[in-house]
């Protein structure tokens, strides 16, 4: 089993928790980390510099493809950074959770009312 680490950020912790909900809830990631972070970067012809928080969403790798789509249709801005890390090593018990949470599903999780999704 290969594991990925993907990654995103946006402007809102409220944008942030809400992208994190709907990987976990989807079963996409098992975890995401939610970090405060600043960005220097340019756009257009201005330097910006803005706060942001980024996203660790832990993962396999034959899910990053429907992540990708979720977070393309889902994240607020035109541009999203989305990029994955590889997993080279790992604590064998922790990747094995990770795989477990991708795939276990009951009846009661298999609908989330749209409250859980939010702030």
């Amino acid at each position: 089993m290969r594991y990925l680490l993907v990654v995103t950020s946006v402007a809102s912790k409220k944008d942030a928790r809400r992208l994190a909900r709907l990987l976990v809830c989807e079963r996409l990631s098992s975890c995401v980390n939610i970090l405060p972070a600043e960005s220097v970067y340019k756009w257009g012809p201005k330097i910006a510099e803005e706060k942001e928080y980024v996203l660790l969403c832990k993962t396999e790798s034959a899910r990053y493809k429907k992540i990708e789509e979720l977070l393309l249709n889902e994240h607020p801005y035109a541009l999203p950074a989305i990029y994955a890390l590889p997993v080279e090593k790992g604590s064998k018990n922790y990747l094995k959770w990770v795989s477990t949470q991708l795939r276990k599903k009951t009846s009661e999780e298999s609908v989330y009312p749209p409250s859980y999704l939010q702030e």
